[in-house]
């Protein structure tokens, strides 16, 4: 019998605990054409391809300008275990933190393993940086995803800082995020955001990017912002979110990984 390597068993290990500990509440984003928007997977009127907010960052020409691949790992659904891992993982001390940044991390770093690879045969280019949206307004210090993300992270930062006069911080703007790197021609910069809600933040870091030299921008969200109450959302949830997480679900297709 063949044996396993070992760092996909450690992978494997990691895939049941994550399962085992978050499984059951967390649900696969998803996309269904007509039913979804194909960027940010909430929601859309019947038919329609994107919802408002995906649709007004595409518009007036700045399609070009926003993230070539949206991947969105899982949904934060408003009043349920998935919205309060997303809020306690960067709370300062509340009980059972520690059990949030865990998942949080976990669910990262599989998702990492398993489909970094994939965008990559997307784009057709390697990743070859990586960053993570800051908080707007700024607020002092490392924000939490970047400092539990960042030890285990190989490749390069393309460190993002936040402006700290912000009049509307939802809208797609150039002045949210400023960088102070020049990035090489062809970077593929990675930006891992932890939850997608209008996406302004994401799309406003993958703009500051663009103008620092990347030449392709991915943004993985870790939970796609959703409200039980809203519209059809509801019997959306009853419909489609009856499985438990699945890490082989692909993230950036929703459903098999590209060949």
């Amino acid at each position: 019998m063949n044996e396993v390597p070992a760092d996909r068993a450690l992978n494997l290990t990691l895939e049941a605990a994550l399962v085992g500990s978050a499984g059951g509440y967390l649900r696969n984003a998803v996309r269904i054409a007509g039913t979804t928007c194909l960027v940010c997977t909430t929601t859309v009127n019947a038919g329609d391809t994107y919802c408002h907010a995906c649709a007004r960052h595409r518009s007036a020409g700045r399609r070009q300008l926003t993230a070539d691949h949206v991947a969105m790992l899982t949904y934060a659904i408003e009043g349920t275990q998935s919205h309060w891992l997303m809020r306690g993982y960067k709370a300062a001390s509340p009980i059972g933190i520690t059990e949030h940044r865990n998942v949080v991390a976990l669910l990262c770093i599989i998702s990492l393993d398993l489909h970094r690879n994939c965008v990559e045969r997307m784009s057709g280019r390697r990743v070859t940086h990586w960053a993570t949206v800051p908080s707007l307004p700024a607020k002092a210090g490392e924000h939490p995803l970047h400092a539990l993300l960042a030890p285990g992270m190989a490749l390069p930062d393309a460190p993002l800082t936040a402006a700290t006069q912000v009049t509307a911080p939802r809208d797609f703007r150039a002045d949210h995020f400023r960088t102070g790197i020049q990035l090489p021609r062809g970077s593929h910069v990675l930006v891992i955001d932890d939850t997608w809600t209008s996406g302004g933040h994401a799309q406003s870091a993958a703009l500051t990017l663009r103008r620092a030299g990347a030449t392709t921008v991915s943004v993985m969200a870790l939970a796609r912002y959703f409200k039980p109450g809203y519209g059809s959302n509801a019997a959306f949830i009853k419909t489609h979110l009856d499985k438990d997480y699945d890490p082989l679900w692909c993230p950036w297709t929703s459903g098999i990984c590209p060949d």
